[in-house]
């Protein structure tokens, strides 16, 4: 959700949904954050803001795409975006799944509740996860280039997963097996074998080292595009758009 803010901000957004962004950066990354962190049943770790501000048109409109699926809550409704990697089948055993909650809340629908899936805290520590936010709400925002840079010193390599710990969340690469170097992985929304013409929605460049170690990892979505070496402890976020592309549809 860090990353999520910091990018809407780079996109340099005016009027009503910049201001409810960035009432919602603050509650993640005030001391202390004005939020909550509990784990499920199901060992999925879910994030609740103390003041849901978010409204559902604002995430729809960041997220560049509807939910998967939604259906209504005893507080108001519940989206789930589910991304599946291309290749065979879809990998349709390897979803990687969000779930958004929002409460009706004076006539709207706004975001009270964000939960990551089980999976993701089976390759990354809770701690790393912690140590990446903090990172994300401390990085220096370039307004005019529509830029973060985000110092990574404070990230420990060793928290993060090997080659074969990131190949048992994401499944098989599209690129095939490979020892080292850079590995890739392209996901779609919804269900990639569906005859919907659904262009795919994000991709992930992982670069490994010879012993399995990240090096880099890349990822695109839309507008949008994140790097981060962990050698030279440096990551970079940014909206590639214009403004007009991501308030197209948007009401701002």
């Amino acid at each position: 959700m860090a990353i999520i803010a910091l990018v809407g901000t780079l996109g340099l957004l005016q009027g009503c949904l910049y201001y409810r962004l960035t009432k919602t950066y603050h509650q993640l990354c005030s001391q202390p954050p004005r939020i909550a962190v509990h784990y499920l049943d199901d060992g999925s770790r879910a994030v609740q803001f103390e003041r849901p501000t978010l409204y559902d048109k604002d995430v729809a409109c960041l997220m560049g795409a509807a939910p998967t699926t939604t259906k209504a809550t005893l507080y108001g409704k519940l989206w789930r975006y589910e991304v599946r990697p291309l290749g065979p089948a879809g990998h349709a055993s390897r979803p990687i799944t969000v779930d958004l909650s929002f409460d009706l809340v004076d006539g709207s629908y706004r975001l009270a509740q964000a939960t990551l899936p089980p999976s993701l805290e089976q390759v990354l520590s809770p701690l790393f996860i912690d140590r990446s936010i903090f990172a994300a709400c401390n990085g220096q925002l370039k307004l005019l280039t529509r830029t973060a840079a985000v110092d990574l010193s404070g990230l420990d390599s060793a928290l993060l997963p090997n080659r074969a710990q990131v190949i048992d969340l994401l499944g098989p690469s599209n690129d095939g097996p490979s020892t080292h170097g850079t590995v890739s992985w392209v996901y779609c929304l919804g269900n990639c074998a569906a005859s919907d013409g659904r262009l795919p929605m994000s991709r992930i460049d992982i670069d490994f080292g010879p012993l399995g170690h990240i090096k880099q990892v890349s990822t695109d979505y839309l507008q949008y595009y994140a790097h981060a070496d962990f050698d030279t402890k440096q990551a970079l976020v940014s909206f590639r758009g214009t403004l007009a592309q991501i308030s197209w549809g948007c009401d701002l």
